[in-house]
């Protein structure tokens, strides 16, 4: 078996797992890529100084960013037969949204590089396709 038949049938048995174990595998999955990205990052020195290329705000802001996506999916499930749907157009356009304030780092930032704002990019790609194949499921109905 090769290794992208795997990392599919893995995926595919997160996917019939409860909606609250994909969202903590998601934060899991997204945190530890996002980390060996800037593991990457640091390893090649693309930004020294950059303060947003650190483990904390890293993992922070990745896990902040799955329990978003999470809570967005689950209240468009429960109020609409297009939830699977819209969620990923709604994700689509919040990862380009997303792009923004990095690329603002590098007119507000001195230790910003382009490089350095590639990698968080990188990131913000890493975390949404993660999101689009672990969360949309049965999600739980949130209380109205």
């Amino acid at each position: 078996m090769s290794v992208s038949s795997r990392v599919v049938a893995s995926v595919e048995g997160v996917a019939t797992k409860p909606f609250r174990v994909r969202v903590a595998v998601a934060a899991v999955a997204a945190s530890v890529a996002n980390l060996l990205v800037l593991a990457v990052a640091l390893l090649l020195e693309l930004a020294p100084g950059f303060r947003p290329l650190a483990p904390a705000p890293i993992v922070f802001l990745t896990v902040l960013g799955v329990v978003g996506a999470d809570a967005v999916y689950a209240f468009l499930d429960q109020r609409t037969d297009a939830g699977h749907d819209l969620f990923r157009t709604v994700a689509l356009a919040v990862l380009v949204v997303s792009f923004v304030p990095d690329f603002a780092l590098l007119a507000l930032d001195p230790a910003a590089t382009t490089l350095g704002v590639l990698a968080l990019v990188v990131m913000h790609v890493v975390v949404a396709a993660i999101c689009l194949a672990f969360v949309p499921g049965d999600a739980p109905k949130i209380p109205v």
